[in-house]
This record gives structure tokens, C-alpha cells and sequence, in this order.
């Protein structure tokens, strides 16, 4: 009883619904643009590492093995199992306390910051996609930094936590960074880019 009846003086048109829930002209390209993940090119770019491409990508999908998934699939010990994050001992370990409100991480985020130049304000993880999502397609050396900071910086804290719980090592959140620092300027070492002003102030600011 709801359906309109159709128009027989008016010719057939092809409309699909976005994610926005809006009905709009169906064209491949905008198909393709809207079923395609937006953080694709944010993970999956020419200069990326792809060991930590790799630990971005699991992260996006939040299948990295926090804590809180172990002790959901732990049945048998479930009530035994520590479920604190391995670098606060505070809060329970989970994908948004990890890279939004352990301290730890936190820390780490605002000395990585300091190196990016694609003004990014936030330390949530899924803000920072949305706020790259605009500008990941470019091939601007400032954009590729920030991009293998980010992926660095996912890359090294889970290290972190790996490192705490299977060997009993640590170090302190100053320390991962700079090892952070020191992995991505050894990268931007080995790439070419354009001369420009803006690659001059980044290979002044890396000490390249």
C-alpha cells in the first residue's frame, strides 16, 4: 500500500541508497568510492612498512589480541585472567583504551605529534582516520610522514605490550619514541622526494 504506483511517462532511472541513507544516481565510480574502506589508503601506501601496515590494519579492524578478547575467549579461566592494559595496570585492556586513554600511549602520541604537519587534533584513533581520510590520497611528503608515524606508532606500542607480557621487559614511553623517531627518519633516509620548500623544513626538522 506504500509503494507508489510507477510513472509510465517518465523513463526508468537507476538510484541506490549511500551509507548516508540517501538515494542518489547509481554510477560505478561513486559505487566504488562509497563500498571501498576510507582508511585504505591511510594503511596500504608505496613507502609504507609493511610490518606496520600490518599491525594498522588489525587495528582498524580491532583484531589485535587486547587483553579483554583474551579473557572472552578464555572461558575456562575467565575470572583468573588479568584484563589490565600492559602499560597503565589500571584501566582493562581494550583497542580505545589502548590508542585513546591509557597514559602510556598518550604520552607517546604527543612527542609522534610534535613531527606531524598535517594538523591532526586529536589522540582517538578512530578521529585521526576520519581526519586523514581527506588527505591520504596525496602524495605530499608531509602527508606520507604523517601517515608512516601513525603506522609507526601503532607498530611500537603493540611491541610494547608484547615485549611486557611475554618477556617481562619494558621501557618507558620517551624510550618508544624514540625508537619510533629513529625507525621513520632511517625510512625517510632512503626515499626520494621533489625539492620543495616544504621537503627542505622536513629534511631540516629530521636532521636528513
Amino acid at each position: 500500500m506504500n509503494i507508489r504506483p510507477p510513472d509510465l511517462n517518465k523513463e526508468d532511472a537507476v538510484f541506490w541508497k549511500d551509507f548516508n541513507g540517501e538515494l542518489v544516481e547509481f554510477s560505478t565510480r561513486l559505487a566504488w568510492e562509497t563500498l571501498r574502506s576510507m582508511w585504505y589508503s591511510i594503511i596500504w601506501f608505496p613507502q609504507g612498512i609493511p610490518c606496520y601496515s600490518f599491525s594498522m590494519w588489525l587495528l582498524v579492524k580491532e583484531k589485535l589480541k587486547t587483553r579483554d578478547k583474551l579473557k572472552a575467549w578464555d572461558i575456562g579461566t575467565s575470572q583468573t585472567l588479568n584484563a589490565s592494559c600492559a602499560l597503565c595496570n589500571v584501566q582493562q585492556d581494550s583497542h580505545d583504551h589502548l590508542f585513546c586513554e591509557c597514559p602510556f600511549s598518550i604520552r607517546v602520541w604527543s612527542l609522534v605529534d610534535q613531527f606531524i604537519t598535517v594538523q591532526i587534533a586529536s589522540y582517538k584513533w578512530r578521529e585521526i582516520l576520519s581526519l586523514l581520510n581527506g588527505v591520504a590520497n596525496r602524495r605530499m611528503a608531509r602527508v606520507v610522514v604523517t601517515k608512516l608515524l601513525l603506522s609507526a606508532f601503532v607498530y611500537f606500542i603493540w611491541l610494547e605490550i608484547n615485549a611486557r607480557m611475554f618477556k617481562s621487559e619494558r621501557i618507558n614511553p620517551d624510550q618508544v619514541f624514540n625508537i619510533i623517531f629513529s625507525n621513520v627518519r632511517l625510512k625517510l633516509m632512503s626515499m626520494k622526494f621533489k625539492d620543495s620548500q616544504q621537503v627542505r623544513e622536513l629534511k631540516q626538522r629530521w636532521n636528513i
